[in-house]
């Protein structure tokens, strides 16, 4: 599918000198990357950008982000992966969040994301909620958190990811 937004969308050229690079190499090649970024005043790294080439080994990742942990713990600080939308289980999301996760699970592997996450048990889950000024305007607020993840418009969105080759073939 296409970039969401900045959920998966690399920006190279946003990497600042606060920005802690890391990187695998396999035989003197880059074979993965990950970037932890400092949040403000608080005591905590985000790694926002975790990149793994088709010819890295696995655990890889799991390396990387061993690696941006111990990093931190030497700085005092701790670390966040970020958000897993929808993470919770079906039953346990209200009628529009469910019949979102339903519509989009087909290009967004929430559960398998949710499942990477969880094999480096963390120390706690932090829940992240979307408020609405009123019940029924939820639809148009969910909407609005789709697009910003969409990185605008969400039938743009759409089309990009059809007009991926392995999406045709689906």
């Amino acid at each position: 599918m296409a970039p969401l937004g900045f959920v998966v969308q690399l920006d190279v050229g946003a990497i600042t000198a606060e920005a802690r690079p890391f990187v695998a190499e396999r035989d003197g090649e880059v074979v993965a990357f990950a970037v932890a970024w400092p949040a403000p005043a608080s005591a905590t790294w985000l790694v926002r950008d975790l990149v793994r080439g088709p010819d890295a080994p696995s655990g890889t990742s799991e390396l990387l982000i061993d690696a941006v942990m111990r990093a931190a713990a030497v700085a005092g600080a701790h670390v966040t992966l970020g958000m897993v939308p929808l993470a919770r289980q079906a039953g346990e999301l209200d009628g529009w969040l469910r019949t979102v996760r339903q519509a989009t699970r087909r290009f967004y592997d929430v559960d398998g994301l949710a499942a990477f996450r969880s094999r480096l048990r963390p120390t706690a889950w932090s829940p992240v909620a979307i408020a609405s000024p009123a019940p029924r305007a939820a639809p148009l607020v969910i909407a609005d958190v789709l697009a910003a993840f969409a990185g605008g418009s969400l039938a743009g969105f759409g089309w990009r990811s059809l007009r991926k080759p392995r999406a045709a073939i689906r």
